[in-house]
């Protein structure tokens, strides 16, 4: 079974992608954020510098591209590959109107047209292996059951299918039936992604889709980031867990310190990461509001000192490494 990191525009950059492999591990592939391809014949590398290697320390970064044109993606790739990366991937799963209107991202599952004539350019001499990461179909859930077989036509590496459409964004429910026909309709090696936010998600999921091995975490690992190492068996002991995760919170905060502008650049950034690991701690809430509350970097350190500063220990209910409190 393996275990993929999903890209989160924001939040999983290098800085973040470096040390949740140092303190969490459980991640096979990391997927960085997409960058957007360009008509241009040189590419400037100020567009690549989440992807220089000097700046990643993962075993295996798989970089996104968003993109509608062929000939752009081909050449946004070859400048990736020439970085020293072996894959890419094709984003056609992002739900945000910013992007579907353009008909890119989860906005070209409606032109099923426009997807193959993009594969055509990009596939006839490929300059790297492709995957491709999707949505059941951008208005309409059954975009798939045109998209899939188009797909199928192309030596593409792998297909990552999230289980909501485009106009659903990240709300309402993940439609398993649909997801378990896509899978059927694939030719192509698949991944599951969407809602495993818990080990029990995980386990109903196996039982749901017995022939899928390979899952894609988002929103789940960045709320519980012990969660892909329990995935794969790796125990971490509980009396371990506050201490590993104020080290992560620690080094992350002096890696934006030491590259944000001035102190309310800093808190979003902060803030921005405690939206998603206070849903599992103790009194998570309620660190959750001081953390919104706070104004001022001071104040910040003082609400995680204090917060930090009292043992809680950590537990398991039901085969489910828990943080305590956890609802």
């Amino acid at each position: 079974m393996k275990i993929y990191l999903a890209p989160i525009l924001g939040m999983t950059n290098y800085r973040y992608r470096n040390l949740f492999t140092k303190y969490f591990g459980g991640i096979d592939k990391y997927f960085a954020p997409f960058v957007t391809s360009v008509n241009a014949e040189i590419i400037n590398p100020t567009l690549l510098k989440d992807l220089m290697p000097e700046r990643n320390s993962v075993e295996y970064l798989v970089p996104q591209i968003l993109s509608n044109n062929g000939d752009d993606f081909k050449r946004m790739a070859k400048a990736i590959i020439d970085l020293g990366y072996k894959e890419v991937n094709w984003n056609i799963g992002c739900p945000f109107s910013i992007v579907t209107r353009k008909n890119k991202g989860a906005g070209i599952l409606a032109h099923p047209d426009k997807i193959r004539q993009f594969l055509d350019i990009v596939m006839n001499n490929p300059v790297c292996p492709v995957s491709i990461k999707m949505r059941l179909g951008m208005n309409d859930i059954a975009d798939f059951r045109t998209v899939i077989p188009i797909i199928n036509e192309y030596p593409v590496s792998e297909l990552i299918i999230h289980g909501r459409t485009g106009k659903q964004a990240y709300k309402g429910v993940i439609h398993k039936n649909e997801m378990a026909e896509a899978f059927s309709l694939s030719t192509i090696p698949t991944v599951y992604n969407g809602d495993i936010f818990e080990y029990s998600d995980y386990e109903l999921l196996t039982k749901h889709f017995p022939d899928t091995h390979t899952f894609m975490l988002g929103r789940g690992a960045l709320s519980n980031p012990f969660l892909p190492s329990r995935m794969k068996g790796i125990h971490i002991d509980s009396s371990k867990k506050q201490t590993i995760l104020k080290q992560f919170h620690d080094e992350l905060y002096t890696a934006y310190e030491n590259s944000l502008y001035g102190g309310k650049h800093l808190m979003d950034k902060m803030k921005s990461i405690w939206i998603y690991l206070a849903v599992h701690l103790k009194e998570g809430d309620e660190l959750l509001k001081n953390i919104k509350r706070a104004k001022t970097v001071d104040t910040y350190n003082i609400v995680l000192s204090e917060y930090f500063g009292k043992e809680r220990g950590w537990n398991e209910e039901n085969g489910v490494y828990y943080f305590i409190g956890t609802r």
